[in-house]
């Protein structure tokens, strides 16, 4: 996963990912928890 301080870095030129892995790891969390399979099989990997 990568992250970004659009504050200070609206181009997305310097990944923050590794700097703050608790923001990460919460992220990861709610998509893994919002994730659905979808009903087309075609979409499913």
């Amino acid at each position: 996963m990568k992250l970004y301080d659009l504050e200070t870095d609206l181009k997305e030129e310097n990944d923050v990912a590794q700097q703050n892995p608790d923001i990460v790891a919460k992220l990861t969390e709610l998509m893994e928890q919002s994730h659905t399979e979808p009903k087309n099989p075609k979409f499913r990997f």
